[in-house]
């Protein structure tokens, strides 16, 4: 039986609350709430094949023809002779509803989530990939295996203060998640309107 639009409305509005706990814990310093903001995003926007892939805000965004916009940088495209042999790229901010910096473009969530936005010792990370593997891996799944091409940018290392860092895949997970509550508020906003 599939449940009634108003029930999925429900079930994004728990996860948007869950993402908010999440990111308050982590910014206190807890980060086994990582965890939490990783299989929230796998199931919130993360795309994929198979039957276990139904990204609830994407979903039901499409459903309501709600265009989610965003801001990000640049797509790096590997076959550009423009980027052969690059060996590293890394934006400021990864997503936000306004652009961090003039170089930065604007996308469609969908667009975003698929585009080369970071190159670390020659290879391209997308941020499905980044938010997929590290749901996959380390939240939904707890897959034994370590992955080798995620593994690498957790070595990229963010001081936020003298005594916190973070790496860059939770550099990922921070910002994806707020821009995605705050996405979520603003499409419940959108459906209250209308119904």
């Amino acid at each position: 039986m599939k449940l009634q639009l108003t029930d999925r409305i429900k079930q994004l509005q728990a996860s948007a609350e869950l993402l908010d706990d999440a990111l308050e814990k982590v910014s206190r310093g807890d980060k086994k709430y990582f965890i939490i903001l990783g299989s929230q995003l796998r199931a919130l926007i993360c795309t994929g094949s198979g039957r276990n892939f139904h990204p609830l805000l994407l979903e039901l965004a499409q459903k309501m023809d709600y265009k989610i916009e965003c801001y990000g940088p640049q797509n790096t495209n590997p076959d550009d002779p423009l980027f052969k042999g690059l060996v590293f790229r890394i934006g400021g901010r990864i997503i936000g509803f306004e652009p961090y910096s003039p170089v930065q473009r604007k996308y469609v969530l969908e667009d975003w989530l698929n585009a080369n936005i970071l190159v670390y010792e020659g290879e391209y990370y997308t941020p499905n990939e980044v938010l997929k593997t590290f749901g996959d891996k380390e939240a939904s799944h707890y897959d034994p295996n370590s992955d080798k091409h995620l593994d690498k940018i957790k070595n990229i290392l963010h001081h936020i203060t003298n005594d916190k860092t973070i790496n860059e895949v939770d550099r990922f997970l921070i910002q994806t998640s707020e821009f995605v509550v705050k996405a979520i508020s603003n499409f419940i906003s959108e459906y209250r309107s209308k119904n």
